[in-house]
């Protein structure tokens, strides 16, 4: 009866699924871009100061989470006066911090590599930017690789949803729109 028992736990065990490998993102890999645009030129923005945490599963991705967060002060578009009216804007003091947290991941396309794992994935979950919660949904590219996971992904932000007063140059806003472009990288 014992081995029996045993044999029992051992097929339980073994049956349970895989648990998803949390990991903490690599600041030093990891940056989160935007650009801006205005009729009379073109700008971008980076932070270099990306942190956070994915949650991979491997034998289900669909399961997996991503949590990333940037300090607004830490963009940098190379115009400190630029910069400086940004945080204005976005009353930086109050609202130190632009937050995306997933909620749900839908795999498009997905294989599995030698190396590890590729797969395409639209990321449903909430932007905290200026201290307003809005849905976002933002397709990634995934690669995971010699134990490091790498998302690449591109996506708009409208300033108007985000209750974000658009700056002005000679009476004339800035487009509504921030094409935003991030890499993450975590290793697991």
């Amino acid at each position: 009866m014992k081995s029996l028992l045993a044999f029992a736990l051992v097929l339980a065990c073994c049956a349970m699924p895989a648990q998803a490998q949390t990991a903490t993102v690599d600041t030093e890999a990891s940056m989160l871009e935007y650009r801006g645009r205005h009729p009379s030129h073109n700008w971008r923005g980076t932070s270099q100061q990306v942190s956070g945490e994915v949650a991979y599963d491997a034998a289900d991705p669909a399961a997996s989470r991503i949590m990333i967060t940037a300090p607004i002060a830490s963009f940098d578009s190379g115009n400190g006066t630029r910069d400086a009216n940004m945080r204005k804007l976005l009353n930086e003091p109050e609202n130190p911090n632009v937050t995306f947290t997933s909620e749900r991941v839908a795999v498009t396309a997905s294989s599995t590599t030698d190396d590890g794992y590729t797969g395409t994935w639209e990321v449903a979950g909430t932007l905290d930017f200026n201290g307003q919660r809005r849905p976002l949904t933002i397709p990634v590219e995934v690669t995971v690789s010699g134990g490091q996971l790498r998302a690449v992904a591109a996506f708009p932000v409208s300033l108007t949803v985000h209750e974000v007063k658009r700056p002005k140059l000679l009476f004339v806003p800035m487009r509504d729109t921030l094409e935003m472009e991030a890499v993450i990288v975590a290793t697991l």
